[in-house]
């Protein structure tokens, strides 16, 4: 009897099982965590990385695709301004409504010589640079068309500028064409002392 009340009543509390090794700890899985967050956001990093390397890249790309497309288009451009000089030169010299007058030096400049075409019915002025000085940056040509006497502005112009230019029209009847040298801009009448070369209209 005693043996089975022992056996009933004196037995050891259970123990509870524990498995050492187990490493699913409260801190173990916070460094989990961490790692697992740190590894995202280097992912992230490189991505951006890698992304705006890319970006970069490609805007660097478009820049210089810009530039070559200004390039281009200004030289179509410069080409353009070219053709059309080319097209007014051979209408205005191969048309007779056109009058031809040559411009000779003045004592102020012996060596000078310019010409100038005058349409007579559309009242257009051509000129053309023969030989002329050239002028400081606060100076320019200035062409004036005599008519009754009284000279007449009919534009303003550099050595610099296309040898072959387009001035003011110019109405009535011009006795004559004189050039002389103003300040930047010109002036409403002209400095005779000036005057470079001029040459009377003769009527054909």
């Amino acid at each position: 009897e005693h043996v089975v009340y022992n056996s009933i009543f004196n037995t050891s509390p259970p123990q509870t099982a524990v498995d050492n090794n187990s490493t699913d700890t409260p801190c173990r899985k916070a460094w989990n965590y961490v790692y697992a967050l740190g590894a995202m956001l280097l992912g992230s990093l490189i991505f951006g990385i890698y992304t705006y390397t890319g970006a970069s890249a490609k805007q660097k790309e478009l820049d210089s695709v810009k530039a070559e497309q200004t390039v281009i288009a200004e030289n179509y451009n410069e080409m353009k301004a070219q053709l059309d000089d080319l097209e007014d030169f051979v209408r205005v010299t191969q048309n007779k409504d056109f009058m031809h007058i040559p411009l000779a030096g003045t004592d102020n400049a012996p060596d000078a010589a310019s010409l100038v075409y005058w349409n007579p019915k559309t009242e257009e002025v051509y000129f053309t640079i023969q030989n002329l000085k050239s002028l400081a940056k606060e100076q320019q040509y200035q062409l004036w068309a005599i008519i009754d006497g009284k000279p007449v502005d009919a534009g303003v112009f550099s050595t610099g500028d296309k040898p072959f230019l387009r001035l003011k029209k110019i109405k009535g009847q011009p006795a004559a064409f004189a050039v002389t040298i103003e300040p930047a801009g010109g002036l409403t009448s002209p400095t005779l002392a000036t005057m470079q070369v001029i040459g009377n209209v003769v009527a054909s």
